[in-house]
């Protein structure tokens, strides 16, 4: 993965998190296992890009205090790169 993007990582949509790809249904070959998810990690989640279109519409929907905690973390860091 690149450095400079920033990844969500979410609760797949395809399984709902629950690991169970179609239902659960069980391997033919492999009647003992269950399909799993060929979507996401072992713990149901899948990790996409956040491309700022998407963080500039969440940083509208927050509410006051979220929006200011944000951006004092960003002066901060701001500051410390210029020191």
């Amino acid at each position: 993965m690149p450095f400079d993007k920033l990844y969500l990582k979410l609760k797949c949509n395809v399984c709902n998190g629950t690991r169970l790809h179609n239902h659960g249904h069980h391997d033919p070959f492999q009647p003992e296992r269950w399909k799993s998810c060929p979507y996401c990690d072992p713990n149901g989640h899948t990790v996409i890009e956040a491309t700022p279109d998407l963080i500039a519409q969440f940083l509208h929907n927050t509410d006051d205090l979220t929006k200011e905690r944000i951006l004092s973390k960003l002066a901060d860091i701001a500051q410390k790169e210029t020191s």
